[in-house]
């Protein structure tokens, strides 16, 4: 038996399971036996001491990937996957010495851009926001069948609405109205809170669409409008504040490649309500201040600050909601991109298709 050819034989076998390994872990196509499976390719392979044997096993190994090359459009060469998938398995690792939770988030769009043909593989994938998470699991465990993703904004909406939720509960139930003080000022605490998120949320929302706006059309863009979409000037490489009506007034502008913004405070209702009512609410908590104008007897933020109104934070959340559709539909023409976004029920609450 010639000893170098068997060796060279093994490198290459390891190199093209490592390939497969790969694909199947990065574009979250893992069977259910993934990882048993390739614990046990592993060990065959140590020991395997036929020629014949491992010339198969590499045609068969070689197929395989071709394969999914073919089915996914990959368009990067299985080098890049395998580097990106070391350096996975690397921060892996590390992470768990602090943490049982081993969860990457890769954007939709760069696995996109690795595997055009994912979404027919991946259930809602292609209705993903490109700015979207796809969690990469690793190391491999048997019990995930199904992947999961994240999308900030998402997440804040939910929190605005488990907010509300609870405060609506304790309200209904009068503690908060005729029960005790205490019970009293936890309602208030959740109206804060839920009205503070509210302005996370519709934040959040805008720079997903800035960010997806600019992926696929960065090179088009001028240096102001890219300063406007990233909030960072990479010229100079530093950060850019952008607040959020010029957020509201600008993104549908860029969106939509027109001179003036499409939705003002002067044509869009919900706009003029988010940006006082809301947004007045949000800075007291943000920036509390107890300063006094003269003739005034209470500062204005402090005024936010004592006296949360549920009835009005009910409102803020359904314009929210609204302004959300509103800008979605001006500068993007549809809302199939915002399955995720519900009203409230009959019940006034909202209901359980939030947090699914």
């Amino acid at each position: 038996m010639d000893a170098s050819k068997l060796q060279r034989l093994k490198s290459r076998a390891m190199q093209l399971m490592v390939e497969h390994e790969a694909i199947l872990t990065l574009a979250n196509l893992r069977a259910s036996d993934f990882g048993s499976n390739f614990r046990l390719a592993r060990e065959q392979l140590s020991g395997a001491n036929s020629v014949t044997k491992l010339e198969r096993w590499i045609e068969l190994q070689r197929d395989a990937v071709a394969g999914l090359r073919r089915s996914l459009g990959i368009t990067v060469r299985n080098s890049e996957l395998v580097d990106f998938f070391n350096r996975l398995k690397l921060a892996a690792s590390k992470l768990a010495k602090l943490s049982s939770r081993q969860n990457f988030g890769l954007a939709k769009f760069k696995l996109k851009r690795w595997f055009p043909n994912l979404g027919q593989f991946l259930p809602n994938f292609d209705e993903l926001p490109n700015h979207a998470k796809v969690f990469i699991r690793y190391p491999s465990d048997d019990s995930i069948q199904s992947y999961d993703w994240i999308a900030v904004e998402i997440l804040l909406f939910e929190d605005m609405c488990a907010l509300f939720n609870c405060a609506k509960e304790m309200r209904s139930t009068n503690l908060g109205i005729a029960g005790s003080k205490r019970a009293g000022k936890r309602v208030n605490a959740l109206i804060r809170a839920t009205a503070s998120t509210a302005i996370y949320f519709l934040d959040a929302y805008l720079n997903g669409i800035a960010g997806d706006f600019y992926v696929d059309n960065h090179k088009k863009l001028d240096d102001r409008d890219k300063i406007l979409l990233l909030e960072r000037d990479l010229v100079k490489k530093r950060r850019v504040s952008v607040g959020l009506r010029e957020k509201i007034l600008q993104y549908p502008r860029i969106i939509l490649g027109v001179k003036d913004p499409p939705l003002q405070e002067t044509n869009c209702p919900e706009l003029a309500f988010i940006l006082s009512t809301a947004k007045q609410m949000r800075d007291a908590i943000a920036h509390p201040s107890s300063i006094v104008e003269l003739g005034t007897p209470l500062s204005e933020k402090e005024f936010w600050l004592s006296n949360p109104d549920f009835e009005q934070l009910t409102q803020i959340v359904d314009t929210m909601i609204a302004l959300v559709r509103k800008i979605e539909t001006t500068a993007r023409g549809t809302e199939k991109r915002l399955f995720w976004l519900h009203d409230r029920k009959a019940d006034g609450a909202f209901g359980a298709n939030v947090f699914s």
